[in-house]
């Protein structure tokens, strides 16, 4: 009797379609988020358990493969929690605010990557990283548009940005070569958000002073007039 010959790339894939389905129903809108975080959470272990179960079955060659699914699994749930924590509110500024966060998450798993071994994420972080950047900078300036005060989350958003670009940096040359591609792109995408940032701080300050000079020429105007008088 041929042994069975078993598909580990299709049954992953399978795998995945079966937990993103299980995890649908949580983000509809009438749900609470702590809810919606508990169904994610359960959904996880329920599909991590599974897999670890699995793992001690299969053939040595195809343990990567099953490794590299539990941690696919551990960071889907990271995403459909912070996406259900966008789905709860519609404020601009408050996304932005998410988004910022959820990069920062993004910088300290990217840390972390060399110490699990697992390089082949970089990438994927790298592009999280960037869209989480891009996503911040533009509910500010859907916020702006709107005529809130943007400045506070601008500053933040530069300041996060400077901090990252700092880490990365420090990072690139610590990791093996298969993952300095991401950490690359992840850098730049700091380093242009942090610009953009330092130029939108720096355009807000421009349009400030003319009108302070305009309130203080109108001032001594005004002085000038009483002493006529």
């Amino acid at each position: 009797m041929k042994p069975i010959k078993v598909h580990w790339g299709r049954l992953l894939t399978i795998l995945g379609i079966i937990f993103l389905f299980s995890i649908a129903p949580v983000f509809s809108k009438d749900e609470e988020l702590d809810k919606a975080v508990q169904e994610v959470e359960k959904s996880t272990e329920k599909h991590v358990q599974v897999l670890t179960n699995l793992l001690a079955k299969v053939p040595e060659s195809a343990k990567p493969s099953i490794e590299h699914a539990i941690a696919v699994s551990e960071r889907g749930k990271n995403i459909a929690v912070e996406a259900a924590e966008l789905s709860q509110t519609t404020d601009p500024l408050e996304k932005a605010s998410l988004h910022r966060k959820h990069a920062e998450k993004r910088i300290v798993e990217i840390q972390a990557m060399p110490r699990k071994g697992k390089p082949e994420f970089a990438e994927t972080l790298a592009s999280d990283y960037e869209s989480s950047i891009d996503e911040a900078r533009k509910g500010i300036d859907k916020a702006k548009a709107q005529g809130k005060n943007t400045d506070r989350e601008s500053i933040a958003l530069e300041q996060s940005t400077s901090r990252h670009t700092q880490v990365l940096t420090a990072l690139l040359s610590k990791v093996p070569e298969q993952a300095r591609k991401g950490i690359t792109r992840a850098l730049e995408a700091s380093q242009r958000g942090k610009h953009r940032e330092l130029g939108a701080i720096k355009q807000t300050t421009q349009t400030c002073k003319p009108a302070v000079g305009k309130a203080e020429d109108s001032g001594k105007q005004q002085k000038e007039r009483d002493k006529q008088k």
